[in-house]
């Protein structure tokens, strides 16, 4: 799915097409962010950013080898285009939320983007003639529906995926387009017209021809209006090429690290092996010692963790050769580091909740919320400030912010009206290393979180203690 935050999508209060009011490119229409993805909605494509999560194999490393670490993260990048629609097309958001995001550059102060609305839906007005596009949310998944109006041809719609290593179709219709190690599923279409408030169903599938999507559509009505409608899925793969032994690192504390056997399957996010159904892919395993581990793992609840004897039928089994012995080496070798750098920064993380703490202890003056002085590694981050007022009144809050780095940066002050029972958020844009931030006027009924985004490659992410501090008179 494309995460759990999608599943509270579109309730009552999450919003989560932002418009673009110079925030960013100025192609850019429309945006969708989260952790594990990054969606952009442009006249004539849409640009998906998909993050890859590799799975761990198992193996002890003393000190000096997790230092020896860089963080493999990556994010898969790749377009959608809509193949010959119109180039005068308008997007528009509808049903509007009422929280508003700002973005504010913390070196330039006069550099802001306040007031940005958000939508729980999308249309593009005419994206092909008599044709407009809907995007939502729906149980997690990005939902969208082509409207075609009376006398429409469904076969002009055309999707073509740039960036992608291929797209196929699987056995229930669904079409399947592999990105590297993750995947994207287009669910199989349905198609539907309305009859005196009763939906009729009509025959739909997908056909693909190279990496281009069409809709092929049955007989219909072509005096009423049709809508087709499908929902893109997004998971990660697990790296499930036929016979690769893959392993997943728990770990119970920064000493202990615990590697557990997860699958030797070909795809472990699918009930199939091959073309095989699931009752002859199990016969198949029973078959040996080797293979009757094979099943034993397919149970996720059941782990144990690799020994000499594993590492022996690996080498020893006459399907691996040297190259796939190799291969696993290599593998576990990132996945290993990846794990490592995540312990890593949790321990940043405490170092940093430290520093604050000692930071707030030295400020004698200061009272409300503040995040304190907060030192990290990564020299270009984003701060994000959510703010939500849970009572029946306006609450104005004023928050100061200041580069310690430098003594000759003047106190920068903002002051923002948070209305009865809604929320804003604020965003401080290219924070220095060291910094302090104090938010003032803040009463019992409001919530603040507090969220440190890096840029880069990795994006990422970890919340900010918040202390109060009383107030010296």
């Amino acid at each position: 799915m494309l995460n759990d935050m999608d599943e509270k999508v579109n309730s009552n209060n999450i919003y989560p097409f932002e418009f673009n009011n110079g925030q960013n490119h100025k192609d850019v229409k429309y945006t969708v962010t989260n952790d594990g993805y990054i969606i952009m909605f442009l006249k004539n494509e849409i640009i998906m950013g998909l993050k890859e999560t590799n799975s761990v194999t198992t193996l002890n490393y003393d000190e000096e080898q997790l230092k020896e670490t860089k963080n493999t993260e990556t994010i898969n990048f790749f377009k959608i285009l809509l193949k010959n629609s119109l180039p005068d097309v308008e997007i528009i958001g509808e049903g509007e939320g009422d929280e508003k995001k700002n973005y504010f550059d913390f070196d330039v102060p006069d550099e802001e983007v306040i007031d940005v609305p958000t939508y729980s839906q999308i249309r593009y007005k005419g994206i092909y003639h008599g044709i407009d596009l809907c995007f939502d949310f729906n149980n997690g998944e990005l939902d969208y529906k082509f409207i075609l109006h009376q006398g429409t041809n469904p076969e002009i719609i055309n999707m073509t995926f740039e960036g992608i290593d291929n797209i196929k179709l699987d056995r229930d219709k669904n079409a399947e387009v592999n990105i590297k190690e993750c995947k994207l599923s287009v669910l199989k279409s349905s198609a539907y017209q309305s009859y005196s408030e009763i939906n009729i169903e009509v025959a739909s599938e997908f056909k693909i021809e190279e990496n281009s999507l069409y809709i092929d559509v049955g007989h219909y009505d072509k005096t009423l209006p049709l809508v087709i409608k499908s929902a893109l899925s997004y998971f990660t793969y697990m790296r499930g090429e036929s016979d690769s032994m893959e392993y997943i690192i728990e770990n119970d504390s920064i000493e202990n690290i615990e590697a557990n056997e997860v699958t030797n399957s070909s795809d472990i996010m699918s009930d199939s092996q091959g073309d095989l159904p699931v009752e002859e892919q199990k016969e198949s395993m029973n078959k040996g010692e080797n293979d009757e581990r094979e099943l034993n793992v397919l149970d996720r609840g059941h782990h144990k963790k690799p020994d000499i004897e594993d590492v022996y039928n690996i080498i020893t089994n006459p399907r691996y050769g040297l190259a796939e012995i190799k291969r696993e080496v290599r593998a576990i070798e990132r996945n290993v580091k990846e794990t490592i750098c995540r312990l890593e920064a949790r321990n940043r993380e405490i170092q940093c909740k430290l520093d604050c703490i000692i930071a707030c202890m030295n400020c004698k003056r200061k009272f409300a919320l503040t995040t304190g002085r907060v030192r990290r590694e990564c020299r270009i981050a984003n701060l994000f400030i959510n703010i939500r007022n849970n009572s029946r009144t306006p609450v104005e809050l004023e928050i100061r912010r200041k580069n310690i780095c430098n003594d000759k940066c003047r106190v920068c002050t903002i002051c923002i009206t948070v209305g009865p029972c809604s929320c804003r958020e604020v965003i401080f844009r290219n924070i220095p290393d060291t910094y302090e931030v104090e938010i003032r006027g803040v009463t019992e009924d409001v919530r603040i979180r507090v969220t440190e985004v890096c840029c880069g490659d990795n994006g990422s992410s970890r919340p900010i203690r918040l202390c109060r501090i009383p107030d010296p008179s």
